[in-house]
């Protein structure tokens, strides 16, 4: 089984991000990206990054006793 790593959190992130600004709007939940200044988008983008690491380094962490569980079972 692959070893979860945290630098995958940065895509996963980013991903969430673009997909929010794409989704939510179509949906009537959030206005259009481009009704935002650089500085909030900015704000957001990172909130987002730090939310994709912090979910990998999770993952990553619980991995070794996700696995070891496994093999014991």
């Amino acid at each position: 089984m692959a070893r979860p790593r945290i630098g995958y959190g940065v895509p996963l992130g980013a991903g969430l991000w673009g997909t929010g600004y794409a989704v939510l709007p179509a949906a009537g939940l959030y206005r259009p990206i481009t009704s935002y200044d650089r500085a909030t988008l900015a704000k957001d983008l990172g909130a987002h990054l730090l939310y994709g690491l912090t979910t990998a380094a999770a993952f990553a962490a619980l991995g070794p006793a996700r696995c070891r569980a496994r093999e014991a079972g």
